[in-house]
This record gives structure tokens, C-alpha cells and sequence, in this order.
């Protein structure tokens, strides 16, 4: 927004040169020679428009060289603004020691800041930014100051307040609204909440006197300094009705008090509140700290829509009050004000605070940037709040700058509204009025997509809602079958039943009014659209059994009530998988995927994954171990979620489905990794190198199996096998040493711990180490020296098979490339070709026998002849069989690629590698859908009869055998 001065509305130079005059005559009366010409700006306009400045430079004309003398404050901004307000306010205090002098010099102080801040605003000399920050940094130094003389003082008069160990302890003063936010404004109150660590006695009092009344006394002597007017004026008016219980609570409250305060009474407004809180003056870090165990209280963990009807019912309140008090004029609380913009900003936060923590953020224009790079909000819609907000708020500061006034609403009169739109720029109020009404238009749009009205979607045609009230019919009521028909349940029976059970389920009758409510409304829809799927009576048992478990879970219920596409992806993936509605059922708050089909139905890449899971882990790790291994657990089920999701849809081909499970793995194993090295280290510090003191010897998680093959599929154990490289005992200097080898181990059962561990968000995976030297009787984690001579000289061929698909996972880069040419060297071992196919032969007979179906008419598509098994041991016999031969294809551990290399090597026809790649394809599709479905990887024997019978004849041409059965 414009603030150049282009016309003279009303006479405001007039009025501006007059006043000036009388400025320059008291200057002269005290002996002072002005030079307004040097001033920046057009002095005659902002005096003849601020009726503030002008009075307050009359009173102080010694000012006026202080602010626009040759080094005037006016002239530029201050690099470092806190700083120089400190040394300033240190150097007018020095020598004060009573509060009387204290707050008459504050009173003074801020007058003349103000007036330095308001003339650069005016004049355009700084930006929205620049005006707000240094409003804050003038609140915030005088807070400070006055909180660290006061304190001094009192503790002069009665004595230390202490904890139990007898260290002193120190008032925090908490800042909320636009104070806390950094973004106060011209004239505004400031919220303020006092609180101190602990409670205890205060020590050299002879009155016995407790803290909390130490600290009572205190807040009230500062609010007295800050707030009381005098002949001087005030510095800011307070208010301290945010505070626990209102106006009725306690002025001050210990930790402890406070945080059992919102954990027992907190409301939703005082969620809002706290996302602005910041520490402002007293113990800075106690401040910090109290914030963080009030977090989870202000940003719950999952995504919370219930947040939005919430909000919805204060904004109808304002709304109410904006009415009866005739303020549709208010540009705070008006349509289309400040406010709107701040709730649809907080509706985010709130909702998606816990999981993204630069949500969280207080300053409404960085949140609104966050907002956009998320996409939460499309970039039109972001940089049109932002634009909207920076212009409500120049228009705020407008209107308190002509008197020092704490007022939002827009002047009446045309001679202050011609002012008002010629000092921001407009050629009249006509002008300023429309701009207002374009961004008020915009605002309310924007709020209205965010919140909503509240209301329910109308009715179908023909009166009430038909599906309404089914939790509440009493006993004498009959269902509404012929609405159930029409809903898609016809016969209406079964699904009568189904709906029965849900009324007379436990979770339903112990349900609260709220979440009564939103289950009411919730239901119609849900009904109509599982009417439309194929099978509706399964998909309504399926969805049901999750709606009894989030029935007492408001938060699960409003995020389907408020958004559509949530509840319709609900239906669709019930619909089509009976395991993804156990796993939603299990783990609810995967309702949350559902928010986003574009993310739902597109797996992220590695990179994209690496970096979702570390900022969950960075949100929790002021939450303990508990909540990171919570982190951990949630991460994958979403993961897994969104690739399930992908393959029904159809958005990736089989090969990237086990690619992105996969993926998932990779990182959680690394996450989990990282940690269990983190923990160990806190206890017993580093292993260093054997050849190093300092360096920390590193460890290497080895993927064996599908996860090594790049094969994994839904519910895939991990088979992994630990390597570390040689090192020196651990010591942290202050515990006893730890041999490298125990070491290691205990970090492997942490990894093993956090990762398997079942916690109430279950477990992310179970974990096999048993294909590690000598089985489970070997050390949990060994050398690679110890492993390489394990191999070369005790392993059996299966364990050569098995170091085929092995491959580095995460862990210690050097690590890992030593293992690689080790693999090498010992898939390259010598190998006799009968006694190799003997064994290969042996152990596939032996694993058909235990595995296999034990029914004629079944065919396990793994273990039976002609089946998966099949085909890796061929590509596992080929691959030892002519390990050298292969080259660079070696490096491979997966069936597909060494399929290829062998075929390109000329070590198997072209031909049986293409059906044997096709058929092993299709093999895995198949088990991947029946995975979806709950149902083990076994068909009917009719199917796949040329497949089984390709790969059969392809087994007995190369491994010179009959079936192996």
C-alpha cells in the first residue's frame, strides 16, 4: 500500500503547516532551531494528519532533534534496533532506583519511539516489516528492562525466591497475540501471561512469604508501571485476561500449575492463543521450555479438523457480536478483516501443526508462505491473503496513528475519511473504499474455502434427510429401509444388521455429544456412498468396524464430515482392499492420507522419504523415545498406505511397487539406525577405529531376501545382517569400556527394539537376523573379516544362494564398499558344477516338501514346482555357476537385472529369460493382490498351467533334474 502523499485532502497541509508553526514557536521558546526542510518525509502532511505526533512533539520539542536532527533516529533504520533500545534505556535508567521514575521514564521513551516508528511508516520510509518488528522490539526491550528492576528491587525488599535445591528463580513474562507473533501493531494492548519454573519459599523473608505471592506482587507492580496513566501518559495498555481461568485466575502461575491448567481445563480458544505465545521478558529459556511441554496441549500429534468447527463457532460469535454492536465497519472484526485472515491461518496450524513444524510458526505471512509451499493453498490464494493482510494492517495503523488509539473502525465523517484516504495514497475515499472492499471480498472467500459455513450439504430433493437420526431411533422406530434401498443397500437387511451392530457398539454408546453429532451427519453420506460400490454390504462392514474405532476420536469424525474427498477415498480403498481397511483400522491415524489423492496415489522417491521422516523424527525428539519410535511406526504405515493405494490404482507397475516398499524400508532402516547409534554413544560413547582414538568406527545394515532383491511386498519381514568395522573398546571417559563386540551387538537389539518393538502404532517390521555367520548362535554383529572367512570357508551353498540377493542398506559408506568386493570375491569362489547343482537341487526339494501345498487342486505360486522358488533358485544356480563370467551384472542382487545380465552374457537363452522374467512378473502381481486381500499367495491349480509348466521344463534342461517334488 501506497504512502506517498499525492494530494491534500481536507486541508491536511493546512492543518500540518499551522501545527508546525506552533511547533517551531515552542522550540524557539526553549531555545531550539528547527530545520524541517531537512526533515524526511513532508512534515506538514503527517502533522496535519497525526494528531498524535503532532501534541506529543509540541510537549517534547527537544525532541525533535533526536529524531530528525542530522543523525535523527527518523532518517534510517537501526541494524540492530533491540541493541541499541537496551543501551539507550540502560543509559536513561542508570541512575533511577525507584518505580515512580521508572515509569515516568518509560512513558517518555515510548512516546518518542513511537513517534519515529509512525513518521517512517507514514512517509514510506519502512516497510509493513520493518513497522511491526520495531513496535515488538519496543515492547519487548521495555518489558525487560522493567521486569529485570522491578525484580531487582523486590528482592531487595523481601528476599529470593528459590527452588527446592535453593537456586533463585525468576519471573517469564509470555507474550501472546500480535506481541508474541513479532507483529504488534500501532496501538495496540499487550497480552501478557506471568508464570514462574517452580513453587517454593521465599528465602530471607520473614513473613514466610511463597513464591506465587513473591510473583503475584510482581506482576502487579509491573503491570502498574506499564499500564497506569499518569500526567505522563502509559507505555502499553495490558491485558491479562488470556491468563488460566480468565480474569478470575491467579495473576501467576508456577509450570507445573499452568501445565496442568490446559491439560485439565484448556478450551480451543486457548489452543489458538498459545500458537503466538513467546517468552518476552524474565527467563527467557524457562519460557522456552514451559512452551515445548505445552505443545502437544496446542498441536495435537495427528491432523485435527475438529478444530475447524471450533473455530467456525467463535467466528459466529464475533460475528454475532460484530451485528449487535454494528461494527460490519470494524477492519479487525469485520467481514473480510484481520481476523478471518488469522483464522484461516490458525485453521492450518492447528489441523496440521503437530505433523509440519514450520506450521507452527507465529508470524502470519510465514505461515501463509509455508501454506503455499506446501500446498495447502494455491499460490494465488496465499499471495492474496498476504497482499490483504499487509494492507488491513497498514489501514490498522493508520487509524491508531492519528491518536494514539486502539481502534479498528473506519472514520465516519467525510473530512477524517478524505485524510485517512489521502495519507494512504488514494485520490479519495471513494477509491480507498473500493480497494477495502475488493481485499474484504477476497479475505471472506478464502476463510469460507478454509472453514466452511459449518452447514451440512442440503438434503435431497423431497424434504428432510431420509438417513438422518439412524443412532438415535428408539425402540419402537423402524429403520428407514426404503432410504437404504435407494442408498444402494437392496435388500436392506443385511445392512440393517451392520448398522444395529453400530448403534450397540460400546465405543458408540460411551461416545460424547460432539462426537454423537459429527457421526449423525457423517453417516448419510457415508451410507450413499457405499451404496454405489460394487459389493456394498462388504465395504459397509469394512468402513464400519474403522468408525467403531474413531467413534470416540471426534477428530477422526469431523476430518470426514469436513472433507469430502477424505470420506471418498475412505469407501474407495475399504472398497477394493480388505487389508488397507484393517491397516486404517488398526493405525486410524492414517485417515490423514486420505486428505491428498495427488500424495495418496504418487509414492514419493527416496530423497522426498528421507526427508518426510526426518522432519517427524525432528518434531519428536523433544518427545523422548517413545514418541520418535511413534514417528517411526506412522511414517511407515503412511508409506505403505500410499504405495497400496498407487498399485490398486493403477498409478505404478508392479516392478515400482516392490521398488517403493522398498524405498520405505531403506529409510526407516537407516532412521533406526542412526538412533540406535545415538543411544549408544549417550551411554557408553564412541568405538573408535583400531587405528584411530577419535574416529568412530562405523556399522553396516546388510539386506538379504526381498529386501536385498528389491522384492519386498505388503507385510515383507526384514532380513538383515549387521557388520561393523574393527575397532577399539567404547569408552565416554566416566563408564566402564565396552569390547567392541558387545558394543555392536547392543547396538543391533536397539535397532531391533525401535523398529520391532509392537507399541500401540504396532511395529514397523519384524526383523531376521538369523542368515548371519553361524546362524542365531553367531555374534549379532561381525566384522566383515569374520564374515568374508565365515563365507569362504564354513558356509553352506544356500548361504552362497542367499549373499546373491545381499546387498548394503544403510550404515558406514566404507563399510559398505568393502562388502561389495568382498560379494564378489565370494560369488567368483571356484565352484564344482555337479556337486553345485546337487545342492541347489537338495535344498529346493527340501523347501518344496516344508512349504509347499499339501493340495492337489492348490498351487502355491512361492514354493510349489513351476512357482517362485523355481525361478531364483535357476537365476541363484546360474549366478554362482558363472559368477565371473557375469562382470559387471554381478553387482546385481535382484532377479529381474540378473535375469538380464545372464541372457546378455550369453549364459541362458534369450528365450527362457523373457519367460522366465514374464512369468516371474506375474507370479509377484499375483501375490501382491492377494496380499491386498488378505489371502495367502495360493491359487487355484487351473490357473497359471502354462506358466508352471514353461518353468518346470526350464528347471529340468538346466539343473538336469525332474520336478522337484
Amino acid at each position: 500500500m501506497s504512502s506517498v502523499i499525492d494530494n491534500d485532502p481536507e486541508g491536511l497541509t493546512a492543518r500540518g503547516r499551522a501545527r508546525l508553526q506552533r511547533l517551531m514557536e515552542a522550540a524557539r521558546a526553549h531555545s531550539l532551531a528547527l530545520e524541517p526542510g531537512d526533515w524526511p518525509g513532508d512534515a506538514e502532511q503527517v502533522l496535519g494528519f497525526s494528531d498524535f505526533i503532532s501534541e506529543q512533539l509540541l510537549a517534547h520539542p527537544h525532541w525533535c532533534d533526536e529524531l530528525f536532527g542530522a543523525h535523527g533516529s527518523v532518517h534510517s533504520a537501526s541494524p540492530d534496533y533491540a541493541r541499541s533500545l537496551a543501551d539507550a534505556l540502560d543509559q536513561a535508567l542508570a541512575e533511577e532506583a525507584d518505580p515512580q521514575t521508572l515509569g515516568r521514564i518509560l512513558r517518555g521513551y515510548r512516546g518518542r519511539e513511537a513517534i519515529r516508528i509512525a513518521w517512517r511508516d507514514i512517509c514510506g520510509l519502512a516497510d509493513f516489516a520493518e513497522t511491526t518488528r520495531d513496535l515488538t522490539t519496543l515492547a519487548d526491550q521495555i518489558l525487560q528492562q522493567s521486569m529485570s528492576r522491578l525484580q531487582t528491587w523486590q528482592t531487595a525488599r523481601l528476599g529470593t525466591p528459590v527452588d527446592a535445591q535453593g537456586e533463585a528463580v525468576r519471573m517469564v513474562v509470555l507474550g501472546l497475540g500480535k506481541l508474541g507473533a513479532g507483529e504488534l501493531n500501532f496501538s495496540s494492548d499487550i497480552d501478557l501471561i506471568f508464570c514462574f519454573e517452580v513453587d517454593g519459599e521465599v528465602r530471607d523473608n520473614r513473613r514466610g512469604l511463597t513464591n506465587h505471592e513473591w510473583f503475584n506482587r510482581l506482576g502487579r507492580e509491573l503491570i502498574k508501571i506499564i499500564n497506569e496513566r499518569t500526567v505522563d501518559g502509559y507505555v502499553f495498555r495490558v491485558d491479562m485476561r488470556l491468563r488460566p481461568f480468565g480474569g478470575a485466575g491467579p495473576l501467576s502461575m508456577s509450570f507445573a500449575a499452568m501445565e496442568a491448567y490446559y491439560e485439565t481445563h484448556g478450551r480451543d480458544w486457548e489452543r489458538y492463543a498459545l500458537i503466538r505465545a513467546r517468552p518476552v521478558a524474565g527467563d527467557l529459556r524457562a519460557g522456552e521450555d514451559l512452551l515445548r511441554s505445552l505443545r502437544p496441549f496446542v498441536f495435537r500429534r495427528y491432523v485435527d479438523f475438529g478444530t475447524l468447527a471450533s473455530m467456525r463457532e467463535m467466528k459466529q460469535l464475533i460475528a454475532a457480536e460484530v451485528q449487535r454492536r454494528e461494527l460490519q465497519d470494524h477492519v479487525k472484526l469485520g467481514p473480510g478483516g484481520i481476523r478471518e485472515i488469522e483464522f484461516t491461518v490458525q485453521a492450518f496450524q492447528l489441523a496440521q501443526g503437530g505433523r509440519i513444524k514450520s506450521l507452527r510458526d507465529r508470524e502470519v505471512l510465514k505461515v501463509l508462505d509455508t501454506l503455499r509451499q506446501r500446498d495447502f493453498l494455491p499460490e494465488f490464494a496465499a499471495s492474496a491473503l498476504k497482499h490483504a493482510y499487509v494492507f488491513l494492517r497498514t489501514l490498522e495503523h493508520r487509524l491508531q496513528q492519528v491518536a494514539d488509539l486502539q481502534t479498528h473502525k473506519l472514520p465516519e465523517g467525510d473530512s477524517a475519511r478524505q485524510r485517512l484516504a489521502g495519507i494512504l495514497g488514494h485520490r479519495d475515499w471513494a477509491a480507498l473504499a473500493e480497494q477495502l472492499d475488493e481485499v474484504r471480498r477476497c479475505v471472506r472467500e478464502q476463510f469460507d474455502q478454509v472453514l466452511g459455513t459449518g452447514e451440512p450439504d442440503a438434503p435431497v430433493a423431497g424434504g428432510s434427510e431420509p438417513l438422518a437420526g439412524l443412532l438415535s431411533l428408539s425402540d419402537e422406530e423402524q429403520w428407514p429401509e426404503q432410504a437404504l434401498r435407494a442408498a444402494g443397500f437392496d435388500p436392506p437387511d443385511a445392512a440393517i444388521s451392520l448398522l444395529q451392530g453400530l448403534v450397540d457398539a460400546f465405543a458408540v454408546r460411551a461416545m460424547d455429544d460432539i462426537s454423537r453429532k459429527r457421526l449423525e451427519q457423517l453417516l448419510p453420506d457415508l451410507l450413499r456412498a457405499i451404496g454405489q460400490c460394487e459389493d456394498p454390504l462388504q465395504t459397509l462392514r469394512r468402513v464400519l468396524a474403522i468408525v467403531k474405532t474413531v467413534a470416540r476420536r471426534s477428530v477422526y469424525l469431523s476430518l470426514l464430515g469436513e472433507r469430502p474427498i477424505a470420506l471418498s477415498q475412505l469407501v474407495k480403498l475399504c472398497a477394493a482392499s480388505p487389508w488397507i481397511a484393517r491397516e486404517i483400522e488398526r493405525h486410524p491415524v492414517l485417515l490423514d492420507e486420505l486428505l491428498d489423492p495427488r500424495s495418496l496415489y504418487a509414492p514419493p522417491g527416496k530423497a522426498q522419504l528421507r526427508n518426510e521422516l526426518q522432519t517427524l523424527l525432528d518434531n519428536a525428539a523433544a518427545g523422548g523415545t517413545e514418541t520418535e519410535m511413534a514417528s517411526l511406526r506412522e511414517f511407515h504405515h503412511a508409506q505403505v498406505l500410499r504405495v497400496a493405494a498407487a498399485d490398486l490404482g493403477g498409478a505404478i507397475p508392479l516392478a515400482a511397487v516392490s521398488d517403493h516398499l522398498t524405498y520405505v524400508a531403506e529409510t526407516l532402516v537407516a532412521a533406526g539406525l542412526q538412533l540406535a547409534e545415538r543411544d549408544l554413544r549417550g551411554r557408553f560413547g564412541i568405538v573408535p577405529l583400531a587405528d584411530s582414538s577419535d574416529t568412530p568406527a562405523g556399522v553396516l545394515a546388510v539386506g538379504y531376501g526381498k529386501l536385498g532383491g528389491w522384492e519386498l511386498g505388503y507385510g515383507s519381514d526384514l532380513d538383515l545382517v549387521f557388520i561393523h568395522a574393527d575397532s577399539a573398546p567404547a569408552s565416554n571417559g566416566e563408564r566402564r569400556s565396552l569390547d567392541a563386540g558387545s558394543y555392536f551387538a547392543r547396538l543391533v537389539q536397539r535397532f531391533i527394539h525401535l523398529c520391532s518393538t509392537a507399541t500401540p502404532q504396532g511395529r514397523c517390521y519384524e526383523v531376521d537376523t538369523r542368515l548371519r555367520p553361524n546362524g542365531n548362535a553367531g555374534m549379532l554383529c561381525n566384522t566383515l573379516g569374520a564374515v568374508e572367512r565365515y563365507l569362504m570357508e564354513d558356509a553352506w551353498t544356500w548361504e552362497h544362494q542367499a549373499l546373491i540377493r545381499a546387498r548394503p542398506i544403510a550404515g558406514d559408506e566404507n563399510i559398505a564398499s568393502d562388502f561389495e568386493r568382498m560379494r564378489m570375491r565370494v560369488l567368483c569362489k571356484p565352484r564344482d558344477e555337479e556337486q553345485l547343482r546337487q545342492e541347489v537341487r537338495d535344498m529346493r526339494t527340501r523347501m518344496q516338501r516344508e512349504l509347499g501345498s499339501k493340495q492337489a487342486d492348490r498351487f502355491d505360486l512361492k514354493q510349489d514346482p513351476g512357482g517362485i522358488a523355481d525361478i531364483e533358485f535357476i537365476v541363484q544356480y546360474l549366478t554362482l555357476l558363472h559368477a565371473a563370467a557375469l562382470g559387471e551384472w554381478l553387482k546385481w542382487s535382484d532377479n529381474l537385472r540378473l535375469l538380464e545380465g545372464l541372457a546378455d552374457r550369453g549364459l541362458l537363452d534369450a528365450a527362457d529369460a523373457r519367460m522366465l522374467t514374464d512369468n516371474y512378473l506375474a507370479y509377484r502381481n499375483r501375490t501382491h493382490r492377494l496380499a491386498l486381500q488378505e489371502l495367502p499367495a495360493v491359487v487355484d491349480a487351473q490357473e497359471f498351467t502354462a506358466e508352471r509348466e514353461s518353468v518346470r521344463d526350464a528347471w529340468r534342461r538346466i539343473l538336469h533334474d525332474s520336478d522337484p517334488d
